[in-house]
């Protein structure tokens, strides 16, 4: 019987996230639980300094004035005593962040959008000829960088379209069902020009193995962009795979949880003929991500513009490193854990509310993939994986 930390006072949470010495791997839980990145670098002057980016502009830099021999050795215990003082000058803004009233993610655009004057779209518009001349007559109102698009998929099961495909723009969100009777397996001739348009940014917020834009056969370049590796610019490199929700967190100053929704609408929604075949629960969640997922972009673009102009001598920023983006895919089996917390996913719950079917290993493994927010070790991977066919099955455990 676990309690998720989520219900706990905020210096039990605090408690709870960092868990046992060393100090790196306290630090490394911290941040990962609040999205911070966080580097390590030696200095000949400040000796060994932590830099901890909590948000927006919000960087800490925490100088040690310890000179540990560089050697394999020195650098485990230099960084050991980085992450030590920046626990120490951090826990207040750790509480702090953990005292935030969690709010869902519509209640976060809402709230930027109060001083935008633009919410979140009333209506969402099913693929057509008419959705798509509205979104034609918007882009053309938009220019450079303003000419941007968020895009997420649902039921990305495997080889071949997603069940959904939603495009938000600023005014409106257009969500399109490519396995639909009649399509022929094809996207339609307007999605298929937008994907294509190099003048137009399409952002998605994807898993390290960019499986959204490998679905629509794009891959990240000038005009396609992913918001996990384009975010670590502004926010600094993180301790495994933010996702959305810590995203948009750091970038609108919130505490944001991201909803567990039921997924078996988008996973048994391949023979679906329309938007009609799901609810609009299922509909507004997927609209969301879309949305969210360009709202969030265009506050870090904003950001990272404005940090640009005012620092001339630097006005190009370095895209990250591909060691860096390479590094978000190392998660271990902490983090990982933490961030099942973290969600609220019970998993338990999850399996029973699963069709008791069994429909093949990669299905399997994708469903135990998708309930725990994208990433497992893999050793409990194929325990959850053998304990979910056995389930299904009814085979005796050996």
């Amino acid at each position: 019987k676990t309690l998720g930390i989520r219900n706990m006072e905020p210096a039990k949470q605090l408690n709870q996230i960092l868990g046992q010495p060393p100090a790196i791997s306290k630090l490394e839980r911290l941040c990962a639980a609040l999205g911070w990145g966080r580097e390590f670098a030696y200095e000949a002057t400040a000796g060994w300094v932590a830099t901890v980016t909590c948000g927006l502009g919000e960087v800490y830099r925490i100088e040690t004035g310890h000179h540990h021999p560089r050697t394999k050795k020195g650098e485990k215990a230099g960084r050991g005593a980085s992450a030590e003082k920046a626990l120490e000058e951090l826990q207040e803004r750790a509480l702090k962040a953990l005292r935030q009233k969690p709010v869902n993610l519509q209640e976060a655009l809402s709230e930027m959008s109060r001083a935008a004057r633009k919410g979140f779209p009333a209506t969402i518009l099913e693929s057509s000829e008419a959705a798509w001349s509205k979104f034609w007559t918007l882009m053309k109102t938009l220019s450079g960088s303003s000419r941007a698009v968020g895009i997420g998929t649902e039921g990305n099961d495997g080889p071949g379209l997603p069940v959904l495909v939603q495009i938000a723009a600023p005014e409106l969100v257009i969500i399109e069902v490519p396995r639909r009777a009649g399509s022929d397996g094809k996207l339609s001739t307007d999605l298929a020009t937008l994907l294509e348009d190099e003048t137009i940014t399409k952002v998605f917020c994807d898993s390290a193995a960019q499986r959204d834009m490998k679905s629509l056969k794009l891959k990240p370049g000038d005009s396609t962009i992913n918001l996990e590796s384009w975010s670590v610019r502004v926010l600094g490199k993180p301790s495994g795979l933010r996702g959305l929700a810590r995203i948009a967190s750091l970038a609108l100053g919130l505490r944001i949880e991201r909803g567990s929704p039921d997924l078996e609408e988008f996973e048994h929604g391949g023979s679906a003929s329309g938007l009609s075949d799901f609810s609009n629960q299922a509909l507004e969640y997927a609209a969301l991500e879309a949305y969210g997922t360009l709202k969030t972009w265009e506050a870090l673009r904003s950001h990272a513009e404005s940090a640009s102009s005012a620092q001339p001598a630097k006005a190009k920023m370095k895209a990250a490193p591909a060691e860096d983006v390479d590094e978000l895919q190392s998660i271990d089996d902490e983090l990982q854990a933490l961030e099942r917390q973290l969600h609220g996913l019970d998993r338990a719950r999850k399996r029973k509310r699963l069709d008791k079917r069994w429909r093949g290993w990669k299905s399997a493994l994708d469903d135990e993939l998708r309930a725990a927010g994208g990433a497992l070790p893999w050793k409990q991977l194929c325990d959850a994986v053998v304990a979910r066919k056995r389930a299904c099955t009814g085979e005796a455990e050996e």
